[in-house]
C-alpha cells in the first residue's frame, strides 16, 4: 500500500482475516524471485529452518505451471522472447 494512509478499515480487514501484511521493502526481492520462479516453471526452494512456512502456502510453490498460465504471453517464455531477439538480425548483449 503505498497510495493511501494505513486507515482503521485496512486494519481491521487484516485482523479479521488474520492477514500477515509485508511492506514493499521486504517483498521486493522476493517478488522478482517467484516471478523468475514462475517464468522459468522452476519451483523456488524454501529456506525454513524453523518449518514457519505451512503446507498449502509450500504447495502453492510447487504450483508454477498453473502460475505461468496467468502471466501475459510474453513473459511466458523467456527462451522465446530471446530466440524472437536473436533470429531478427539485431545485435544482442
Amino acid at each position: 500500500m503505498s497510495d493511501r494512509q494505513v486507515d482503521e478499515e485496512l486494519l481491521e480487514l487484516l485482523r479479521r482475516n488474520d492477514a500477515v501484511y509485508a511492506p514493499t521493502l521486504v517483498v521486493g526481492g522476493f517478488w522478482a524471485r517467484a516471478m523468475g520462479s514462475i517464468a522459468l516453471d522452476l519451483p523456488a526452494e524454501i529456506d525454513d529452518p524453523n518449518h514457519c512456512v505451512d503446507p498449502g502456502t509450500r504447495a502453492k510453490l510447487q504450483q508454477t505451471a498453473e502460475l505461468q498460465a496467468l502471466l501475459p504471453e510474453a513473459r511466458r517464455s523467456p527462451e522465446a522472447f530471446y530466440r524472437r531477439l536473436e533470429g531478427s538480425g539485431m545485435s544482442l548483449a
